[in-house]
């Protein structure tokens, strides 16, 4: 049997898929370039793994492009057939589901599924990073941020991506409107990883609501050398930085 970086049982058939799968999943976690290219060195490793072809259904959903959705479609139809050949642990058939589910447009239902798996495997980081962003499109800033709050307990400094995490609760804090508790867990997160953008955004977004430009101009100069091989997300956080300088009238 394989475990991935955080313990979790893998459905593969040798150890180079499950590390090209958490190379993916870390890549995804940074917002890196190199996100695709793990993905295509799992594949090519093991194209009929349970967990692998799944996660590229859902980097096609997220692209939210409409030629991909059958791409998307064809992924969610092609875990079926691995499960069927391989067999699978229930966390990997619940990925399944989710995915099928997104592909029909249920966000809900996606969504339920993920945070099911979380009732069991609170470390399934795609899990929480997917419920996440759905949560966030959807426009529920409570459940964005419950849903961090559930998992967080069983997360610390043993478990890889844990400054994720962090940041991840803040941004939900934040959209709360907990601007207090969202920076101090943005910066902690930031600590933990200087390179954790979304943890960075979230403190952007405080500075932000509470009109506090200098302090995010500041922010943003400081953490932006750590960006090097990032995707275009980069180019949002830049987008704020011309925020608080249109705000200080200085374009």
């Amino acid at each position: 049997m394989f475990y991935d970086q955080r313990g979790l049982p893998l459905t593969a058939a040798n150890e180079q898929a499950v590390l090209s799968y958490d190379a993916t999943i870390n890549a995804y976690l940074g917002f890196q370039l190199t996100t695709g290219t793990h993905l295509k060195e799992g594949l090519a490793a093991d194209d009929n793994m349970p967990m692998l072809i799944p996660l590229r259904g859902y980097f096609m959903k997220l692209f939210a492009v409409p030629a991909l959705e059958e791409k998307a479609r064809q992924c969610h139809e092609a875990t079926g057939r691995a499960i069927s050949a391989c067999g699978s642990h229930k966390r990997e058939q619940l990925h399944h589901q989710a995915l099928g589910r997104w592909c029909d447009g249920d966000w809900q239902g996606a969504n339920s599924a993920w945070e099911q798996i979380l009732l069991d495997h609170p470390t399934d980081v795609l899990a929480i990073r997917l419920a996440h962003f759905t949560h966030f499109y959807s426009g529920d800033a409570r459940r964005m941020r419950d849903s961090a709050a559930r998992v967080l307990p069983h997360w610390d400094t043993s478990i890889p991506g844990y400054g994720y995490i962090k940041g991840l609760y803040a941004f939900g804090l934040e959209e709360s409107g907990d601007y207090q508790a969202a920076e101090r867990w943005g910066r902690e997160a930031v600590d933990d990883n200087p390179s954790d953008i979304w943890a960075t955004h979230a403190v952007t977004h405080v500075f932000e609501m509470q009109e506090r430009p200098d302090e995010g101009i500041a922010w943003i100069d400081k953490l932006s050398k750590q960006w090097t091989g990032m995707n275009n997300f980069t180019f949002h956080v830049w987008w704020h930085r011309a925020l608080f300088s249109l705000g200080k009238k200085k374009i």
